[in-house]
């Protein structure tokens, strides 16, 4: 018997952000296909839950949400996700034996996430992965990184499509 479990871990944001939407997504289809996935809230707000917390995070049907904190137990075969820019989690949960993965979304916090090393697994990390081809090409010129896999962002095209185009400028 497979006792693995998956553990998204995520801040408790009272806002929207696309990023935690996608790990929830992750969890979703997870649960979906027979994997035992949670999301796992950290930080202050972690107590915060369900009706309480922005609908947005949230799909129709509910994912799990476990909070981070000194009673949660992880046992040897468990999977540990963490975002790509949180060094504290990722030094502590690096220097385990669990199986740790890196869900890497922006670019720009890589090295929020690696502090003064090289790359993650110098930190205790056994994989990485990201959700577009721009993170991986980011991540093998920025790291050296060869062939990190790609999971893609589930667009919804019922609620997602192109406009009609005009000519515009627009800059960053």
């Amino acid at each position: 018997m497979n006792n693995k479990r998956i553990f998204y871990l995520s801040a408790n944001f009272q806002n929207v952000s696309g990023g935690v939407k996608t790990a929830y997504i992750h969890v979703r289809v997870l649960l979906d296909n027979g994997f035992n996935a949670s999301i796992v809230l950290c930080g202050p707000d972690s107590h915060i839950r369900g009706a309480d917390r922005n609908r947005y995070f949230l799909n129709s049907a509910d994912v799990p949400e476990l909070t981070l904190d000194e009673t949660m137990t992880f046992h040897k075969n468990d999977i540990v996700v963490l975002p790509e820019g949180w060094v504290d989690y990722i030094k502590h949960f690096g220097a385990t034996p669990l199986r740790t993965t890196v869900f890497c979304q922006n670019n720009y916090y890589i090295y929020h996430g690696l502090g003064n090393v090289r790359n993650y697994e110098e930190l205790g990390i056994d994989r990485v992965f990201c959700g577009s081809e721009f993170m991986t090409k980011s991540l093998k010129e920025q790291l050296g990184y060869e062939n990190t896999p790609i999971v893609p962002y589930a667009i919804n095209p019922k609620i997602y499509r192109p406009l009609e185009k005009s000519r515009q400028i627009a800059y960053m």
